[in-house]
């Protein structure tokens, strides 16, 4: 209980003016009254705890709770237990204490304070309390050690043998004058706060034992804090050793606001309605910058007036109506009613459940409600908060998330406004700012948590999940039902949330809390695929991986946002089509990927349509990729009858996972599905898609490059592509490598650049040994001038049982005396069009003289110099560009630009030839 006034005080006072003997007086009696509350909230034992907790520090003795030894600190200035006091110890503890009091005077501690609400009517059956030990400057690092030690041994005593939650917390008054604060952790404000911790020190404190704060003495009025203090020590010697002096509380920097807001911010993941409170005060606080007036100030002044009602002074009612005013002046009642419901819900009292017997702080709400005009009804609604339904919670939920999104930008515009320092570190910031991005930030594949500590229990009876169909691909296919219904009344219901995807509204509702062991589930579908058996396995499935709650909301994970989030595990969810392929492997219909990063978000990505297997591996591509950490990756049919689709998914995915692995940027892999090709490449940390209808486009995409020592993979696994597959395994960085395949009249011929392209050029050829004699001169002068004549090999393409095979060109290369040598000088415009001037042996044809007509002439030069009714293709056997060292154009992209200027004047020359042929025959 609270100690009478010392010897020394009352000296002291008696040689004071009267106004401070009387402020002196004032400062106990509301002390004393908040004591005197505390106490009310506690239990008998913990009464006791409470009474005790003083001798506890003031002396070291085996038989009382925290003893650590003889030489742990301890004293506690200004107190002596009464005779009485120890005979309550014998009694109620120990019998066999005894004390003797300690001839040293210079004591460790100076005083014991509780801290927080304890002693308001805010403190609620499962609040805690903090406990400041104000110790000495000058203890050695060993002696707090010693000293913090026996502060956990008395709490996990206190919370063990008495059901009391209690937190100490090593103060020293002049370390905290100074400044100094400690890093941030999951319990801790870290540096996000000074001034704004001290207002709440001053308005809130109750002393239990010691010294108490200079500050109360010091006049309101008075513009020099320092200067006062110093005078009293100067009159009054001893007043060093009767107060401890912890700060003023004067202008506060504009920094503070918004660090201290930040830190609100973060608890609010875990206790929203609490943090609003604390929040809003912030608010109120900073809008009044920098002519604010903090609480505790009011509170000082108010017990420096003349008047003055002797009464607890209640800190947390003060709080609420400084935060009315704020609010009504602002005309904003949907946040004041939110307000007032959060300061209710911090009370914990139900008014609507009251008994003939009602405490001081069922009369303190009483009396607010009143004047609030609630009414039974809503009383009884809030009081029922622990079995709000789904709907109600997300109302609530919303609301909040509203009103602390709300609170971020107003703490944004007033840090640009005011320029206001950071006085939150780098770190503190980052670790905080994560969690706030984890918690709060929407995102359209992202699950929201929407149960914040709103209502103890979301679980529901009967859950029905109702399949909409593929009708309209603006709306989502699936619907959630609270309760059991048919596909003939579920429209008469209203869905508690819809998705394209079954696996995303099952992780809702796992993560939401609406599943537990006793909830019945119901299909309503008429899918031939659809069957409860497959939405309860699917539930058994994803409970499996799901984290309990939200990471950001738990202490003990407080270290994963320390780092960069990453992702922790990839499930896919493999369907199959609709409509059933007549290819031979199965089709993939779509893929559900269900994401569960380090931070414990809970992504759900669906992927529908006709490119869903390609789609959902790029997704896992880009996940891999992007970190170093392992990701914990599962494929799981969607069904019974998907296991085959789940299959063919994970046999088209290994390989690409594999290549991957070891990929450099701009490495690409080439795999087909359904018909269509598929190119994966790595770009940076992150991996892009592009599908190709047909096998010319797919050629177009692997003629690209802009890495020079790129490699492109091709899937063995695709009949379509063992050809391109075998040509690919010729790369080799900085050589070309040239591979022809005969096909009848035709040829096929793949040029590998050695820079990461591959180029492709489908030819007509009636007589291969002079084709590939004019392209062996086509590339060696490409080489020549771009490719610093690097090594260049000759491949031929053939067919070995029923398999493509690669082995070196034995063919002989000749030229004919009745082939047609093309020379062609290219003239490029800005436009890139196709000008050019074509040199035909001795024969120079102009673009300047013949314009676009300048190929059908050069046919029919060529046809002159053939003999009557004969054909022989023709093919370029050279093109120079005059602008050979143009900037930005690579050895690949120039080799890639000719050959497709190669393609379109042979393609225009040889159907030139065929039509004039057939008109002269016919």
């Amino acid at each position: 209980m609270l100690q009478p006034l010392s010897a020394g005080f009352r000296r002291f006072f008696h040689r004071q003016a009267p106004d401070i003997k009387e402020v002196f007086k004032r400062l106990q009696t509301m002390n004393q009254l908040r004591l005197e509350r505390a106490r009310s909230l506690l239990g008998p034992r913990q009464q006791l705890f409470l009474d005790f907790l003083p001798l506890f520090f003031h002396c070291n003795h085996p038989v009382l709770p925290g003893f650590q030894s003889l030489q742990c600190p301890a004293g506690l200035s200004g107190y002596q237990p009464s005779p009485e006091m120890v005979q309550r110890v014998k009694r109620h503890l120990a019998n066999s204490f005894q004390y003797t009091p300690s001839a040293d005077k210079n004591h460790d501690l100076e005083a014991l304070f509780l801290m927080g609400s304890i002693g308001s009517v805010a403190h609620a059956p499962s609040s805690d309390i903090d406990v400041w030990v104000c110790h000495r400057a000058d203890l050695s690092d060993g002696d707090r050690a010693a000293l913090n030690q026996k502060c956990e041994d008395l709490s996990h005593y206190a919370n063990n043998a008495l059901g009391l939650e209690i937190h100490f917390f090593l103060m020293s008054a002049q370390a905290f004058r100074a400044g100094e604060r400690k890093a941030l952790n999951a319990e801790d404000c870290g540096s996000t706060q000074h001034f704004l911790l001290l207002d709440e020190f001053y308005r809130s404190a109750i002393l239990v034992a010691g010294k108490y704060p200079a500050w109360w003495l010091i006049s309101p009025d008075t513009t020099d804090y320092d200067g006062a203090l110093a005078e009293l020590h100067h009159k009054h010697k001893r007043i060093g050793r009767l107060t401890l002096d912890f700060g003023n509380v004067h202008q506060i920097p504009a920094g503070e606001y918004v660090g201290a807001g930040i830190w609100q911010l973060f608890k609010a993941i875990s206790q929203p309605h609490k943090s609003l409170i604390k929040l809003l005060l912030i608010e109120a606080y900073a809008s009044a910058h920098p002519d604010n007036h903090t609480l505790s100030e009011t509170l000082k002044r108010q017990l420096h007036q003349p008047q003055w009602r002797a009464e607890p002074h209640d800190p947390y009612t003060m709080i609420y109506q400084r935060l009315e005013a704020y609010l009504e002046q602002r005309d904003e009642p949907l946040r004041l009613n939110l307000l007032r419901r959060a300061f209710y819900f911090k009370t914990e009292l139900k008014l609507s459940r009251r008994s003939n017997y009602l405490g001081w702080r069922e009369n303190v709400l009483e009396e607010l409600v009143r004047q609030w005009g609630w009414s039974n009804e809503q009383l009884h609604n809030l009081d029922m908060r622990d079995s709000w339904r789904v709907t109600r919670v997300r109302e609530e939920h919303l609301e909040l998330v509203r009103e602390l999104t709300g609170s971020y930008r107003f703490l944004q515009n007033f840090a640009t406004r005011n320029q206001a320092d950071q006085l939150i570190s780098s770190r503190e910031m980052s670790v905080l700012g994560r969690k706030l991005f984890s918690a709060f930030e929407r995102q359209p594949d992202k699950i929201d948590w929407i149960n914040s500590g709103i209502s103890e229990d979301l679980a529901e009876k009967n859950l029905s999940f109702c399949y909409l169909g593929k009708a309209d691909p603006d709306k989502p296919s699936w619907a959630l039902i609270a309760g059991k219904v048919t596909l003939v009344n579920w429209h008469s219901s209203t869905a508690l949330r819809e998705s394209d995807s079954l696996p995303a509204l099952i992780c809702w509702c796992l993560c939401n809390g609406l599943i537990d062991g006793d909830t019945r589930f119901h299909l309503a579908s008429d899918h031939p695929d659809h069957h409860r058996g497959k939405l309860e396995n699917l539930v058994k499935q994803l409970a499996g991986i799901l984290p309990d709650s939200a990471y950001a909301t738990h202490p003990e994970y407080h270290q994963r946002f320390e780092s960069a989030r990453y992702t922790q595990s990839l499930t896919c969810i493999v369907g199959s089509a609709s409509q059933r392929s007549s290819f031979d492997t199965p089709l993939v219909g779509h893929v559900d990927i269900v994401n569960v990063t380090s931070w414990g978000e809970v992504i759900c990505k669906s992927f529908t349509d006709s490119h869903a297997a390609a789609k959902a591996m790029q997704y896992v591509l880009a996940a891999t990729v992007s970190q170093k950490q392992p990701i914990a990756l599962q494929i799981k049919p969607f069904s019974l009858s998907a296991e085959r689709y789940a299959s063919q998914f994970n046999d088209d995915l290994q390989p690409v996972m594999a290549f991957f692995d070891k990929a450099g940027d701009g490495d690409r892999f080439i795999f087909e599905a359904g018909r269509t090709y598929y190119c994966f490449q790595r770009r940076r940390n992150t991996v892009r898609l592009r599908a190709a209808s047909n096998f010319s486009d797919l050629t177009q995409l692997l003629a690209g490059s802009e890495h020079a020592n790129s490699r492109i993979e091709v899937s063995r696994d695709n009949a379509n592509l063992q050809a391109l597959c075998c040509v690919s395994e010729l790369q080799s960085p900085g050589a070309l490598r040239i591979v022809f395949q005969r096909r009848e009249e035709a040829a096929d011929i793949y040029v590998i650049d050695g820079r990461g392209g591959i180029h492709y050029q489908s030819l007509l050829c009636d007589d291969s040994s002079i084709m590939l004699g004019q392209l062996k001169n086509f590339i060696d002068s490409l080489r020549k001038n771009y490719f610093n004549n690097c090594a260049v090999a000759w491949y031929e393409l053939v067919e070995r049982n029923g398999r493509p095979l690669v082995e070196p060109l034995a063919q002989q290369l000749r030229s004919d005396r009745l082939r047609i040598v093309v020379n062609m000088l290219a003239s490029r415009t800005d436009d890139d069009g196709a000008r050019f001037d074509l040199k035909i042996n001795q024969k120079t044809l102009h673009f300047a003289q013949y314009g676009k007509d300048i190929l059908k002439h050069a046919a029919d030069y060529i046809r002159e110099q053939l003999p009557p009714h004969q054909l022989r293709f023709c093919y370029v056997n050279q093109i120079l560009y005059r602008d050979r060292a143009q900037e930005g154009v690579n050895a690949g992209q120039r080799l890639g630009e000719a050959l497709r200027h190669k393609v379109q004047i042979e393609e225009a020359l040889n159907s030139a030839l065929l039509a004039e042929l057939a008109t002269t025959t016919g």
